[in-house]
């Protein structure tokens, strides 16, 4: 197969002209083919197809281009090249009458002491021995090609005997390499027997060339065998007999097929023949009759499926395995057409004449002025189990069986309020049985009422439950109050109850927190106002909560806006609040993980340091008062100026020579560095902002690590502190911002 490229031209001879082909090549080259008698087969040796003509060799030629095919049969030369690059695939096939051309093959071979691809014997034994898997085709050539090997083996093993050979033992020659069991003389694979000699026990000659083993006397000789003569002759047997029971089914199977259905078989014949010769049929004989086969064995086995499923009394109905009156009778068409009987269908005749009486009680019971309770429809229900026959007034059975379990669910609710969902399903239900009997017409039409009312106070709770306007409690309770009186349970109803409840529990949280000492923190409202928000309620409270916070809110930003530095990302806390740790503004990875491990017990910022974390859990609570606050705010400052002057004293004895760093860069000292006045830290003018062009040393001057805020006028802060008494609720930032004005306060009155 050429699937693409360039095309291929061929050259063949013919299977009937390859003597004369191989005659032509030895009168031109005879010592090539006395060197190498196979010659032909090495794919070495090329003529010009001019001379093969000439001296009366057939040649015959082609061009293969893409998407061709070219088929060479057995026996057949051919030679050709290629005309460019291209993709192909060639496939050898045995068909059934290749059987006797590769016993030729084999022959030939032997002739030229070429090595065979396989053993012939072999193959023939093999497909001997699983027969019962061999068409006929297959297998009339298998039975002539091993009636012919027996016979030669037969022959062969006699002469060797004759000429003082003795036998040896049992070899399976398969399970050896094939360079390993080859004749020694002819170069053919040995299967069934080998000849050997003990001068020379790796030698072997096949059974026709132990004359040629060597120049011991054939005493010494040993015969080693596959199979006996005797298991050769069973091999032979049972494919003989096996050929004889395909004759027979393929007589029993023109009886199948034939048009004289006078002529009927019994089913169980036709079982024991198919299990044993069904494989023997490869033609469209075995069409038609697997099809007549297949629809027999169909029909009666739909017939014991359905005896089967009568016996089976106390298993439960299963629809999928019903069968219908229709299906019954289309099964006594097709038994009839195939000409086929069974037992089962005399059995299946009187199920059908039982199911027939069953369905003319249901008409009867159907056909009643009144609905029946369930129990009494159950009943026949049940009774159809037994049958498992899907009869057409079965359905409308069921349908009266629904129909009372829903009559009986309606009066049995009827005691009690149902929602508006059970109500609707309760209808939609009905809707579907109101056609069945006038009561339950009635049932609907009551359901229909009761719909209606639900359906009112339904809307009633929407209204109160859309955005707007928002409902006050004190409504809600008075409506809460009316549907109770009116025996009214809904779900929405149920929702407005908890949601009236969830509302009071909120409203006395907020009247606790008013009636504190102190106003809460900021914190504490947010908190209390981010639970209410889902309340679809008015409430007064709420919105009083609602502004304090904006207006806490609007402070806080304010009081940022005027400490906090243009570049700076800070929060007012951090601003402001004392530290109880410093470290320098910008650390290596290195500094950082060991400020972080050895400060473990508050938030490091790696711009400020370490902020104080009791006066935190000071502004945490509600219950601190200012002077509490205050005094937590004076030792945390107090850490702070120790912390402080700590650092200044370390930056102070540092030594300006390579030993120590400096700088954020973190390298020695050196002339051009300026100091910070409040840390005595020294830094590059080159590693400051604007490489220090903005610096004076001539003046104070504080780095950006001490300087955190901006430093706003003492009467700015008072006027802000002034805002603030005006809020009703506590800020933490305000408290230390309140402490931090103290403190000032008090410096400038010593300073004065």
């Amino acid at each position: 197969m050429n699937f693409r490229g360039e095309p291929k031209t061929w050259y063949g001879v013919p299977g009937d002209g390859a003597e004369k082909l191989e005659n032509c090549m030895k009168s031109y080259a005879p010592e090539l083919f006395f060197k190498t008698p196979d010659l032909l087969h090495h794919l070495v040796t090329i003529m010009n197809p001019a001379i093969l003509v000439k001296d009366g060799v057939p040649v015959v030629k082609t061009d293969q281009h893409a998407g061709e095919f070219v088929i060479t049969f057995p026996r057949a030369y051919h030679a050709g090249f290629n005309h460019g690059f291209n993709f192909a695939e060639a496939n050898n096939f045995c068909p059934a009458d290749w059987l006797p051309m590769g016993r030729c093959a084999i022959d030939h071979y032997k002739d030229v002491k070429r090595y065979s691809v396989f053993s012939h014997d072999e193959l023939i034994c093999k497909l001997a021995s699983e027969c019962q898997y061999l068409d006929p085709a297959i297998g009339d050539a298998t039975k002539f090609e091993l009636d012919y090997i027996v016979k030669q083996e037969k022959y062969g093993r006699k002469s060797a005997h004759e000429k003082g050979v003795s036998d040896g033992d049992r070899v399976c020659f398969e399970l050896m390499p094939d360079d390993e069991r080859q004749c020694d003389a002819c170069k053919t694979t040995c299967f069934l027997s080998a000849v050997s000699c003990s001068c020379k026990p790796n030698i072997l000659v096949c059974i026709n060339h132990v004359d040629q083993l060597c120049s011991c006397s054939p005493k010494n000789y040993s015969l080693w065998y596959r199979y006996t003569t005797d298991e050769m002759t069973n091999m032979l047997d049972a494919l003989r007999e096996r050929l004889e029971l395909c004759q027979k089914w393929k007589l029993l199977v023109n009886r199948l097929i034939s048009s004289d259905q006078q002529a009927l078989i019994d089913f169980n014949d036709i079982e024991k023949h198919s299990t044993s010769g069904i494989l023997c049929l490869r033609d469209d004989i075995r069409i038609k009759m697997e099809e007549k086969l297949s629809e027999a064995m169909e029909c009666r086995q739909l017939a014991k499926s359905l005896l089967k499923r009568i016996d089976s009394k106390e298993n439960e109905i299963d629809n999928e395995n019903q069968v219908s009156l229709n299906d019954i009778n289309q099964l006594k068409t097709r038994v009839k057409t195939l000409g086929i009987t069974f037992n089962e269908m005399n059995e299946i005749q009187n199920i059908l004449s039982d199911c027939l009486g069953y369905q003319d009680e249901i008409k009867n019971l159907l056909q009643s002025d009144k609905i029946q309770t369930p129990d009494v429809y159950s009943k026949y229900i049940d009774e159809n189990t037994r049958y498992r026959i899907n009869l057409p007034i079965f359905e409308r059975l069921k349908l009266f069986y629904e129909a009372s379990v829903w009559l009986e669910l309606v009066r049995k609710s009827s005691n009690r309020t149902n929602p508006p969902s059970k109500l609707r399903s309760l209808i939609q239900t009905g809707q579907n049985f109101q056609v069945l009997h006038e009561d339950i017409r009635k049932e609907i039409h009551q359901l229909q009422i009761q719909l209606q009312q639900l359906e009112v106070w339904d809307d009633k709770c929407r209204q109160l439950t859309k955005d707007e306007p928002k409902p006050s409690l004190s409504t809600l309770e008075q409506f809460v109050k009316s549907a109770d009186e009116a025996n009214i349970h809904l779900s929405s109803i149920e929702k407005i109850k908890s949601l009236i409840t969830d509302c009071q529990q909120w409203i006395e949280k907020f009247e606790q927190m008013q009636q504190g000492e102190h106003y809460p923190f900021l914190s504490s409202y947010e908190q209390l106002y981010e639970q209410a928000r889902h309340f679809h309620i008015d409430l007064d409270a709420l919105k009083f909560l609602e502004q304090t916070i904006i207006q806490a809110r609007t402070w806080l930003e304010k009081a940022q806006g005027i400490f906090r530095r243009s570049e700076s990302n800070l929060t007012l806390m951090e601003m402001i609040a004392p530290r109880v740790s410093v470290a320098p503004k910008i650390l290596s990875k290195k500094r950082q993980s060991a400020k972080r491990m050895a400060n473990n017990d508050g938030p490091i910022n790696e711009s400020i340091g370490i902020l104080d974390e009791t006066i935190g859990r000071v502004l945490s609570s509600n219950e601190n008062d200012p002077e509490n606050v205050y005094k937590v705010y004076r030792e945390a400052s107090m850490k702070e100026i120790e912390c402080l002057n700590e650092l200044r004293d370390h930056n102070k004895k540092k030594p300006k020579d390579q030993s120590s760093t400096y700088c954020i860069c973190e390298k020695p000292y050196s002339d051009s560095m300026v100091q910070c006045d409040l840390c005595n830290e020294y830094y590059h003018r080159m590693c400051l902002p604007y490489h220090g062009t903005d610096v004076n040393t001539s003046n104070w001057w504080i780095c950006d690590f001490c300087t955190r805020s901006r430093r706003p006028r003492l009467q700015d802060i008072v006027k802000l502190l002034g805002s603030l008494q005006k809020l009703t609720v506590r800020l933490p930032e305000g408290e230390i911002l309140q402490c931090l004005t103290e403190r000032a306060i008090t410096w400038q009155e010593k300073a004065e």
